[in-house]
């Protein structure tokens, strides 16, 4: 049964996570209401960010990241565990990267989403992607999508390519179809003119405090969530390899 969920199971995923101090992260987790790295909440009016509460939905719950490796499920910590292996080895094959042209989607996926999409010209984002696809992915033993443990649409009868990687990968938005963006609102208005104008409000607002400029990555998250944890948490920071 594909759909089985068990509060049993421990779920991980590997998130880009920009550093508390930047600007990105700081506007981010405001508009989001959850601070991941400190594990706090952000009330309400904190600061001069505006306020999309009510469109953040179930984006709240993952903190602001960068998704490399989706949300999985494993059976115990020893499956955790040997994800964090892959991860040990992997952060010291890459050198850190530059995260660019950083800007609200017009389109995306899912019509019911807000995010800034960017561009990594250097392809680590691709290449780390596509070696978690193949080390982490298929020793899960689910997934939120498989699970139905999200909000995001699963992918219709008719997108085959996208049913295909769901059922080997328990993901539909893998290898090609991987597109790194930070998701801001996961409950966005339905109006088209009233999401364009949200999606207008956060980017100015971005834009205005610098968190849409030119970012450097140099290290990586390993976040997990148990069936107790109101949300997602950090485990372990990866450096990537120095210069």
């Amino acid at each position: 049964n594909r759909e089985y969920y068990s509060e049993h199971w421990i779920a991980a995923a590997v998130y880009v996570i920009p550093k508390s101090d930047t600007p990105l992260f700081k506007v981010g987790s405001e508009l989001l209401g959850y601070d991941i790295r400190r594990e706090r909440l952000i009330p309400v009016g904190e600061t001069g960010i505006p306020d999309v509460r009510q469109y953040v939905g179930e984006a709240e719950i993952y903190g602001f990241h960068a998704t490399i490796a989706d949300a999985l499920f494993f059976a115990g910590q020893s499956g955790v565990d040997r994800a964090e292996a892959e991860l040990k080895f992997l952060a010291e094959e890459f050198v850190p990267f530059r995260l660019e042209k950083l800007e609200v989607a017009k389109k995306f996926r899912d019509s019911n989403d807000i995010v800034l999409v960017c561009e990594d010209r250097s392809g680590t984002l691709e290449a780390l992607h596509h070696e978690l696809v193949m080390r982490v992915y298929k020793t899960a033993i689910s997934s939120t999508f498989l699970t139905h443990r999200t909000k995001q649409k699963v992918p219709p009868a008719s997108n085959s390519r996208s049913r295909l990687m769901l059922a080997r990968y328990g993901v539909p938005h893998v290898l090609n179809g991987y597109r790194p963006h930070f998701t801001v609102c996961s409950n966005a208005p339905t109006d088209p003119k009233e999401k364009l104008k949200v999606g207008w409000l956060i980017e100015e607002s971005a834009r205005k405090c610098g968190a849409l400029d030119d970012i450097e990555i140099s290290e990586i998250c390993l976040v997990t969530r148990t069936s107790k944890d109101p949300r997602w948490k950090i485990a372990r920071v990866f450096s990537l390899a120095r210069r």
